[in-house]
């Protein structure tokens, strides 16, 4: 009779150490491991005992994992339980509209995508809406429109590139390719505006299951149809390694009908459906910040941010510290807020407090610019469809 493997002999490939307090898993279906670590809050067990446990298991616990996941994610909401299971999706050929619509769509997915600062788009590369198939001479139409528009971005970053040959020659002492380089990226990022968002992009993604889910279920209510259709085969790609999970992300009938329904809302009480063509407007209007309305909003904004400090860093309530901030000259509070970003490196986070300091705007931009900004997660964005109600460039 062979001789049984301890508990550590087994998991060994699976953890990262089988003595101290910390460790890393591994080499598990990332649905598992949501189960294991959803162990915890009921189970007086380690994870690495529940690991020795699953191990055992036909195909490493898949079959416990689907049915744990039926359970108490699907049926009973406990959502967080699918935080734990970790997707990288390859996302290739799509249009540059699409992917702005991807990462809106939940602000827990991480993304790195081709940028067109720093590679340039290949001729022909680009979407050709399906719904077109239906119109021959508005399709050949549209494929010469793409096809000029690359011709223009070509000449534009040829001409950009010899202009800033001219006007910012390298350096003394500095690399000249080097220089050129950064200088080929100038071009670059200028001549783009002229490319469509119907230009091919490729992404990298990474996010848990269950802002997966939140996120597909958004695509597939999308009234784009390459948005819907590439949401279809992210899911059923996902679906090999977080089966269960994204079972139920399927077309919302309140988000698709509720959108057309303020849609139209909007339109009878605008009384329009596309506003004057005109870029004439400010391109960014400030509507609200911290202070509005107060005598000195400069000052509002301050008493804000040194009554979080000093409420984060003593055991005083905020009445307290209002009563004690009362009458306390403008120069000592500068002081504080001066003392909570004085050590702040180049890497470094500012304290908290800074973020009840807030902006609300208007931005008219281009879709290039847009793409830049979508990418800021720490702001709140509320935006409108790509549109040239508004100018173009």
């Amino acid at each position: 009779m062979a001789e049984e493997k301890p508990l550590t002999t087994e998991i060994t490939r699976y953890v990262s150490n089988t003595d101290r307090d910390i460790y890393t898993v591994s080499n598990i279906p990332e649905e598992v491991i949501a189960v294991i670590f959803a162990y915890v809050s009921r189970s007086p067990k380690g994870f690495r005992e529940n690991i020795g446990t699953v191990i055992q298991e036909e195909e490493l616990g898949r079959e416990r994992a689907s049915k744990f996941h039926e359970k108490w994610v699907l049926n009973y909401g406990h959502a967080s339980v699918a935080e734990h299971a970790a997707v990288h999706v390859g996302i290739e050929k799509v249009s540059r509209l699409f992917s702005s619509i991807l990462e809106l769509s939940n602000e827990y997915l991480s993304f790195t995508e081709y940028s067109q600062r720093y590679q340039r788009p290949v001729r022909g590369d680009f979407y050709t809406p399906r719904e077109l198939d239906q119109n021959k001479s508005l399709r050949e139409e549209y494929g010469k429109l793409n096809d000029d528009l690359y011709t223009i971005y070509s000449g534009l970053n040829e001409k950009l590139l010899a202009y800033l040959k001219k006007a910012e020659p390298a350096p003394e002492g500095t690399d000249e390719k080097a220089h050129l380089r950064a200088l080929e990226k100038i071009a670059f990022e200028d001549a783009r505006y002229a490319l469509t968002l119907a230009t091919f992009t490729n992404l990298g993604m990474t996010a848990n299951a269950r802002a997966i889910e939140d996120s597909l279920t958004k695509l597939l209510s999308n009234k784009y149809e390459e948005v819907r259709r590439r949401a279809e085969e992210i899911k059923s790609e996902v679906r090999f390694s977080v089966p269960t999970l994204v079972k139920y992300a399927n077309e919302n009938k309140y988000i698709k009908e509720t959108c057309a329904e303020l849609t139209e809302t909007a339109r009878l009480m605008l009384g329009r459906e596309i506003s004057k063509t005109s870029n004439a407007g400010p391109a960014v209007t400030l509507l609200d910040w911290t202070g509005k309305g107060s005598p000195d909003p400069e000052e509002a904004a301050i008493d804000k941010m040194v009554r979080a400090i000093l409420f984060e860093h003593s055991d005083s309530g905020y009445q307290e510290i209002d009563e004690s901030l009362e009458g306390e000259d403008p120069g000592a509070k500068l002081e504080i807020l001066k003392r909570s970003i004085e050590r702040l490196g180049k890497y470094d986070n500012p304290v908290n407090a800074l973020r009840l300091v807030q902006y609300e705007a208007e931005f008219v931009i281009s879709e290039a610019c847009w793409h830049q900004l979508l990418r800021r997660r720490k702001t709140d964005w509320i935006y409108k469809d790509p549109s040239v109600s508004h100018g173009i460039t």
